[in-house]
């Protein structure tokens, strides 16, 4: 028993000193990631400045804009489903008119994707239908048109896409159609069909449906009145785009922020405010756009690092400000993966090849980190070592005693 007494100590200890190690490195990873995301929406109403030095310094030229001619490479289409559209749309006829030659022409696959729910009540205001033609002569020119139900009620059409190429059962040649839903799509249930037809031949081809797939079938879905009832204005998609690197060391220049705005509150004079934060230096800089008539639309921002900026990485925030109240109506931060750890770097800096060691280690999209190597674990090799010579000398001192012992037996 007095052998065991100091093992089972020992591991006790080594446990404790194990999990002490690994609690504290956690705690230092944790106030890391509070540092570099310290300007993200949790934290908008609390202030910065104890993290975040503001810099002034720094020369940047902006420019807003609404419109932007699509990447073909990446196509994004978005239709607004609206009360005056539904009015006009078609009716799907229960036998509809069939192409005189459907040879060849299927459906692989459809499915449905969900993109936001803005209230949180498990019925989304924007989805994407992704679809997969084939074609089994080789080429073929074709066009889709999408209709919804609601509940098993007849077929409303809301998109026809533009005319585009399918080959065999190729699987690059799939389609996508983002649909943000503005009024008079009250929460329910909507199902989907999908009619193909090839280019400059009347009739449809091709036709899959709610009937074929379980993709199609009950998306939950309300219009954005629906959804902001509890929230009036919201950034819904961001996406940035950075480009330009003289050096070739992947700092780049120029910044392009695409975001979609969902409110109620049409008419308001409001603005934008992107602050910039380089994620290792910790300091940032606000930038402020001209007033614009707030509405359901997607802005464009321009930004030119020109000088002032070292190469690092940087975190983003967007906030839509009332002009006349100066309310923060809607914002955008690290919540977005597309606004984290952006490598960017000023023109000035733009003519020589920079390798920066960033503390954060790069991206850091706010999850947890584990370190290793830390003081606490040295810390903890070093009690190890102490408890390892207490534990020998332990052994040496009841060996001595059993000894003396028997001698004196």
């Amino acid at each position: 028993m007095k052998l065991n007494l100091p093992l089972s100590t020992l591991l006790i200890v080594l446990t404790s000193i194990n999990v002490l190690a690994d609690d504290t490195n956690k705690l230092e990873s944790y106030q890391k990631s509070m540092v570099i995301i310290g300007v993200g929406a949790s934290n908008l109403k609390s202030t910065t400045s104890e993290f975040i030095a503001f810099k002034g310094d720094a020369d940047v030229s902006i420019n807003r804009r609404i419109n932007l001619a699509e990447n073909k490479l990446v196509q994004r289409l978005k239709t607004t489903i609206s009360g005056t559209q539904n009015i006009s749309a078609k009716t799907r006829p229960q036998n509809p008119q069939k192409a005189p030659n459907i040879d060849g022409f299927s459906f692989y696959s459809a499915s449905a994707y969900l993109n936001y729910d803005l209230d949180g009540d498990g019925y989304y205001s924007d989805f994407t239908i992704e679809f997969d033609a084939d074609y089994d002569d080789g080429y073929a020119d074709v066009y889709g048109v999408l209709y919804y139900s609601k509940n098993g009620g007849p077929w409303i059409e809301y998109f026809e896409t533009d005319v585009f190429e399918i080959y065999l059962n190729d699987a690059t040649d799939d389609y996508q159609v983002t649909s943000r839903l503005i009024t008079d799509f009250p929460t329910s249930n909507y199902d989907i069909l999908i009619d193909l037809y090839e280019h400059g031949i009347s009739g449809i081809v091709a036709t899959i449906s709610s009937d074929d797939t379980q993709n199609l079938l009950g998306l939950p879905l309300e219009d954005e009145a629906h959804e902001l009832n509890s929230n009036a204005s919201q950034i819904t998609y961001v996406a940035s785009t950075i480009s330009h690197d003289a050096d070739g060391d992947n700092f780049y220049t120029d910044l392009t922020l695409e975001y979609d705005i969902s409110t109620i509150y049409f008419g308001d004079l409001v603005y934008a405010e992107i602050i910039l934060t380089n994620s290792d230096a910790l300091w940032s800089q606000t930038l402020l756009t001209d007033n614009f008539v707030l509405g359901n639309q997607t802005e464009f921002i321009d930004l030119v690092l020109n000088a002032g900026y070292p190469a690092g990485w940087y975190d983003v925030q967007i906030n839509l400000i009332n002009t006349y109240t100066s309310e923060i109506i809607a914002n955008a931060a690290q919540d977005f993966t597309s606004l984290a750890s952006l490598q960017l770097e000023s023109v000035d800096n733009d003519n020589h090849y920079d390798s920066p060691s960033a503390s954060g280690g790069g991206v850091n999209n706010g999850a947890d980190s584990y370190e290793n190597g830390s003081g606490a674990i040295s810390g903890y090799f070093l009690f190890l070592f102490f408890l390892i010579g207490v534990y020998i000398k332990s052994i040496r001192d009841f060996s001595l005693k059993e000894r003396k012992k028997k001698f004196d037996t």
